[in-house]
């Protein structure tokens, strides 16, 4: 049997990793964690995106992390996918907690298109995040559960939740109305703006450091929509609903 294939990334047992900002992990290929796979480590993200990494022969299209704990604030889950399950992130035991992700267009040909979440291990966190428009051949086209995933004040759009998943308070479903889809840019109506009460968050910065919140509230997923910066264009966008 040929050897499994890592890269780029290969956060190896007992390693410390800390990645942030700067140029996106894309266009990798790997048979296992197709932009980072993390065995037994300690991986911390912020402001970091995933984007067009392909698992050919497994699970964790944008990131794989087994026995590890991991940390992801702002971080963006883009275009990612997995011949097996969790086209953006596949986490099997150790600990993981999601804050302010933006996590779209992933795609599985197993379980969790978004996300995967194995049976070992504790809980998963998901808080302050966007999960829309994720696919999969099999259950959980955004999230799978296969082990508890904890999800607050996050938008769904255009995929479903399976599996062991509690909803806390604050989800809704809503379209996010993207400016810029492969950073996580909203525009100005979308479902995700002035969402999240500031003290149910403790992120106070976004994407690119701008502070948060910029209005009345905190916005879900990693952008903090800022008054005047973009164009805005008038649509007749669909009310969000409470999950």
């Amino acid at each position: 049997m040929a050897a499994l294939v890592f890269k780029p990334l290969y956060a190896a047992a007992g390693s410390d990793v800390y990645m942030g900002g700067g140029s996106p992990v894309q266009w990798n290929t790997a048979d296992i964690g197709g932009g980072v796979y993390c065995n037994d480590a300690t991986f911390t993200v912020g402001q970091k995106r995933f984007n067009s990494n392909s698992a050919t022969s497994g699970s964790g299209g944008g990131v794989y992390a087994v026995d590890t704990i991991l940390e992801m604030t702002n971080p963006g889950f883009y275009n990612n996918d997995a011949t097996g399950s969790g086209g953006g992130l596949y986490r099997s035991g150790g600990s993981t907690a999601l804050y302010h992700a933006t996590i779209s267009w992933n795609d599985a040909g197993g379980q969790g298109g978004g996300v995967y979440n194995e049976t070992l291990g504790n809980s998963m966190v998901v808080s302050g995040s966007i999960i829309a428009n994720n696919t999969a051949t099999g259950t959980g086209s955004g999230v799978q559960g296969g082990s508890n995933i904890d999800i607050v004040y996050t938008l769904r759009w255009q995929n479903y939740y399976s599996g062991t998943v509690s909803l806390g308070t604050g989800n809704r479903v809503g379209d996010p109305r993207f400016f810029n889809p492969s950073s996580g840019d909203l525009l100005y109506d979308s479902a995700a703006i002035d969402a999240i009460p500031s003290s149910a968050s403790h992120v106070t910065i976004d994407r690119v450091l701008d502070s948060r919140p910029q209005l009345c509230g905190k916005d879900m997923g990693r952008d903090e929509y800022a008054v005047g910066l973009r164009e805005l264009t008038w649509v007749n966008a669909p009310d969000p609903v409470q999950e």
